[in-house]
């Protein structure tokens, strides 16, 4: 019944049915009317509709098998009763018609039987009952809307006047109000994405339209750009790619309202790439092939002191007005741990961002190039001459003296952008990633979404910072560092996987 919307007819019901205006003990001559235990030709049941029906159509309501009540048992009272459903609880459910198991004493129309309802039998079956005066709904406009709740919505049907009560989801709506007999409006509740059931109870009962509403999670972003700006992401190559995947390119978090940039699928060699004055740790071989198979959105920029403080209430950066340093907190955060960021109730958590795998930091620093340091406009293919590398980083070659105005960790953005617009991605601050640190993990076989050594010491960071030398900005350098270590020249960078 509950799957069909329909239910058991109470005894009143069905006795009132069975004997379809009649007073006596049957309403017609026995044999034609029911199969019972001295008419089967057959052991068991027969099949329905074969013997005559009441006045009102109704087929069996006699023999065959006894029909489950929807009420509980109990002796009958004196006096009369308007619409009677019987006890509230009891023990028993009443059997009501006889069956083909059955002499023709319980072949009668007000013979009463009962059972516990937890029984079946070969002689136990039922007939299914609906009220007249059908409650439905035949259309819920509009049929989505935010989960925040607040959509104002028309339901229209039949017989829902006197409403008592609007669901969505199983949740109050409010602000009901019955137009007329067909139509009703409310206003959505707060709820869980995807489809829901809308029910409108009256004083007669509950209409259920299943999936009719559909709650819709408001996207985690604002779009400040669909197609890739070919001024930035001057490859054709990787504009394609961009395109192809149908995400926008450009986006803004908006837990963190932090600015982000798709990095699409694909394929690379990551591992060992020398400059022209450092060759590569031993760390860093064999290169070997990498596929992403998922795009994922990077942070355009590493994680502002601003940002940190929005979420997290505190600056825990050494580059700050109380030590001396100006105020300006569109420089990254520093001194942040792993677990500061990656931990339950870190940054990452608050904010459902992520680090990146170190193959992903890797694949988005290099965005096509296959050199030491990332390309900018005057270098579209990257560059391995070390001297180049105050265009795209602040290293110790352009930070300052220390003690100086100059020196520390810069405002984001600063210097170029790669292949991809991503900004310092080279210098600036360290850079955290997921993966936990193995000098061997490389090996010359492909590798897809590879994620590091399932355990270790300490994580990884990548990019260099602002107080380190070329040698560190190299695409393929690779830095182990305790998980609880805070540094004024570590931060990190944020990642989705939309």
């Amino acid at each position: 019944n509950s799957a069909t919307g329909l239910r058991l007819p109470t005894e009143a019901e069905w006795e009132f049915a069975c004997r379809a205006g009649t007073t006596t003990a049957r309403y017609g001559e026995l044999n034609a009317i029911a199969w019972y235990y001295q008419n089967w030709t057959s052991f068991g049941t027969q099949p329905v509709a074969t013997k005559l029906p009441n006045a009102l159509g109704l087929y069996d309501t006699l023999g065959n098998v006894q029909e489950w009540c929807q009420d509980w048992y109990e002796p009958y009272s004196s006096g009369s009763v308007t619409n009677p459903t019987g006890p509230a609880t009891g023990s028993y459910r009443l059997l009501r018609g006889g069956s083909w198991l059955f002499y023709s004493n319980y072949c009668r129309g007000s013979q009463r039987n009962y059972n516990n309802p937890a029984v079946s039998g070969n002689s136990f079956g039922f007939r299914v009952t609906r009220t007249a005066d059908i409650i439905y709904i035949s259309s819920v406009t509009p049929n989505s809307g935010a989960t925040a709740g607040g959509t104002a919505i028309a339901i229209t049907g039949a017989n829902l006047t006197g409403a008592i009560s609007v669901t969505v989801g199983g949740i109050a709506a409010t602000s009901v109000v019955v137009v007329s007999s067909t139509s009703i409006t409310a206003v959505t509740p707060a709820g869980t994405a995807g489809a829901k059931s809308v029910a409108v109870t009256t004083p007669d009962g509950t209409a259920t339209a299943e999936n009719a509403f559909t709650f819709v999670a408001p996207p985690w972003y604002t779009v400040l750009e669909q197609a890739p700006n070919p001024a930035v992401v001057t490859d054709a190559t990787l504009q394609n790619a961009i395109t192809a995947s149908g995400l926008p390119w450009r986006i803004r978090d908006n837990s963190s309202n932090i600015e982000m940039l798709l990095v699409p699928a694909g394929t690379f060699t990551m591992g060992c790439s020398p400059s022209t004055q450092y060759g590569c740790g031993s760390d860093e071989a064999p290169t070997h092939q990498v596929t992403l198979t998922q795009a994922f959105y990077m942070g355009r920029y590493e994680v502002t002191q601003a940002q940190w403080t929005a979420k997290m209430g505190s600056n825990p950066s050494c580059f700050v007005p109380a030590n001396g340093y100006s105020s300006d907190t569109a420089k990254p955060v520093e001194q942040v741990s792993w677990y500061m960021i990656a931990s339950t109730g870190g940054f990452m958590s608050v904010t459902g961002l992520r680090l990146p795998t170190e193959a992903e930091w890797e694949f988005a620093y290099r965005a096509g190039t296959t050199t030491a340091f990332h390309s900018y406009a005057a270098q579209p293919n990257g560059f391995n001459d070390d001297t180049l590398l105050g265009n795209i980083a602040w290293y110790s070659g352009n930070n300052g003296a220390s003690g100086s105005s100059t020196y520390g960790t810069k405002a984001v953005g600063g210097k170029l952008a790669n292949g991809l617009g991503l900004h310092d991605m080279s210098g600036n601050v360290w850079e955290w990633c997921q993966d936990w640190y193995s000098s061997t993990y490389y090996a010359s076989s492909p590798l897809t979404n590879p994620t590091g050594p399932t355990t270790g010491t300490n994580r990884l960071l990548r990019g260099g910072s602002c107080f380190n030398f070329s040698y560190y900005f190299r695409a393929s350098l690779r830095v182990p560092v305790n998980s609880g270590n805070v540094d004024y020249g570590v931060g990190f960078r944020a990642v989705r996987t939309p």
